[in-house]
């Protein structure tokens, strides 16, 4: 209850705050176009396991084409994420998982309650474990094969959201091997796994195994990690992400120090470096030596779920990623660090001990990292009791929450589009230099759901994807009526491979086809050749 009170506040104001144009905008027209008919990876792009597509679809149809349905979606995932930490840290205490599972929210919340992959995924990851700790259980010995059951069930369904998650859930069976019996090995963890595996084979089918593998491996794992990996650590000069440089600067406190922010971004990725190899290290001296085998397999299983997320921030170290995995490795280090003292000497009362680290680990993570903690947190708990306000942009019903640099040329943009004459035909949204596929409004889509469908495959704009060589980008925006292209995102400089122009196909399919008919600040409206307005010679 404590936990529920502690982080209400903060939720709220997650919900209500500016979406992630690309990202949020993409999940929520891939939604539609599920609801339509469409399939990921086969009619759309799509990166990771269908189920998040699928969920928000399933909000849809509950709870209408909204942004705060997409949002009820990632909210139920925060909550599973953050349950779990507290379930797993409660073998120490009741206080010290209170303050784990409200730490692990503050880390999260400031991200948003974006119904994203990742979030359900890792809260799906562990409650498998935490299922299966309890199958092992002397005093669940009657439920011991259906808590396996749902064990697997819940590993199986997390890679439904992040098959890259595989090694995750083959090292958590792998700690927990021995201890199960043969029965719940093969008729409950595994049996678990198969019936998960079912969605997946009927998503295979209706996309294609060649459009599965490519959008859920080869897109995703090789051809996309180019153009978005970033240097490891972050270097110490100057923020690297471009989306880092454009946050906005919540209001600063004279009570926390206030260091250059790629300072305090090397400070959280090196804290969460240290509370992964701390847990991991823990977990293999605890069996080496033996120790108590309940608490080796608990120690185990946290340790493996945190090895296999590190790549997630490894991979591309900026401030969102850093963040998805800090939220569980910071939580759960001291509580696992606590309990290790009290295998050592059993005179250490643990849940004081584990109380007094999350706290000490709290101050010097907030210390340390006053921006991305304690003023971004600030911002959202303001957001939440109405103190700051977000803007929304939309048409016919439809709205989107944007930072409020947006929203002047965005509701122009809309407001123009809407002046343009009867909505009909195919939309793209894209950037202007479409040499470039660094950045999208992909949300545009979504605004304009009810009068343009989208054009391209591409929902979103990826480097080395949308912009390879024989992409068919060039074709599908020959095909569109309308596009909307943005100057935004052609000064993306990242030290990745996404400052690599690709063919002028499209730019060419542009000039050949198309004429501007509107600027609007950031935007330019194109309509095909030949339309009233482009004879009339519209600006």
């Amino acid at each position: 209850m404590l936990v529920a009170l502690a982080l209400v506040v903060p939720i709220a104001g997650a919900f209500r705050q500016p979406g992630a144009p690309m990202e949020e905008g993409k999940l929520l027209v891939a939604a539609e176009l599920v609801l339509d008919g469409e399939v990921p990876h086969r009619d759309f792009e799509h990166f990771y396991g269908p189920a998040d597509v699928w969920a928000v679809a399933a909000g849809f149809a509950v709870l209408g084409h909204s942004v705060a349905a997409e949002r009820a979606v990632g909210v139920a995932y925060v909550v599973l994420l953050v349950g779990c930490v507290f379930v797993l840290a409660r073998r120490v205490g009741r206080v010290p998982a209170a303050l784990a599972a409200v730490f692990a929210g503050y880390v999260l919340l400031p991200f948003g309650v974006h119904a994203y992959s990742w979030t359900a995924a890792v809260g799906l990851l562990l409650l498998a474990v935490v299922l299966v700790l309890r199958a092992t259980e002397p005093d669940r010995a009657g439920r011991s094969l259906s808590l396996a059951l749902a064990a697997g069930a819940s590993g199986g369904l997390a890679l439904l959201y992040r098959a890259d998650l595989a090694v995750a859930v083959a090292l958590v069976a792998a700690a927990m091997w021995s201890r199960l019996t043969p029965a719940q090995r093969l008729r409950g963890l595994l049996g678990g796994l198969a019936t998960a595996v079912v969605p997946y084979l009927v998503h295979v089918a209706t996309a294609g195994i060649g459009a599965a593998w490519r959008g859920m491996v080869t897109d995703t794992l090789f051809r996309l990690r180019d153009g978005r990996a970033l240097p490891m650590p972050p270097p110490g000069g100057a923020l690297t992400a471009w989306l880092d440089l454009a946050a906005p600067e919540p209001s600063k406190s004279r009570l926390l120090p206030d260091p250059a922010r790629v300072t305090q971004l090397r400070a959280f990725f090196w804290m969460t470096v240290l509370a992964i190899v701390a847990t991991a290290a823990v977990a293999i001296w605890a069996a080496l030596r033996r120790r108590s085998e309940r608490d080796t397999a608990w120690l185990l299983c946290i340790g493996a779920v945190l090895v296999a997320m590190a790549p997630q921030m490894l991979q591309r170290a900026d401030a969102t990623h850093v963040r998805f995995v800090a939220c569980v490795a910071l939580p759960l280090a001291p509580i696992v660090v606590a309990r290790a003292i009290a295998m050592v000497d059993r005179r250490m009362p643990q849940s004081a001990a584990a109380a007094e680290l999350v706290v000490l680990t709290t101050v010097a993570l907030v210390l340390a990292v006053p921006y991305y903690t304690a003023r971004l947190a600030g911002t959202v708990v303001q957001r939440g009791i109405g103190r700051v306000d977000t803007a929304r942009v939309g048409i016919d019903g439809r709205t989107f929450p944007v930072i409020d640099p947006l929203a002047p040329d965005a509701t122009a943009l809309l407001a123009r589009l809407d002046a343009i004459g009867p909505p009909a035909g195919r939309l793209f949204v894209g950037p202007v230099d479409l040499r470039l596929a660094n950045y999208s409004d992909a949300f545009l889509y979504f605004v304009l759901g009810e009068r343009y469908r989208p054009a391209s495959f591409f929902l979103e704009s990826n480097p080395g994807i949308a912009n390879a060589t024989g992409s068919t980008l060039a074709a599908d925006i020959a095909r569109a009526d309308v596009l909307v292209l943005s100057t935004e995102y052609d000064n993306w400089d990242e030290p990745n491979a996404s400052r690599d122009p690709g063919p002028d196909a499209p730019v060419r399919a542009v000039a050949d086809g198309f004429c501007t008919v509107a600027e609007i600040g950031r935007y330019r409206i194109l309509l095909r050749a030949g339309s009233v307005l482009c004879a009339n010679g519209a600006t």
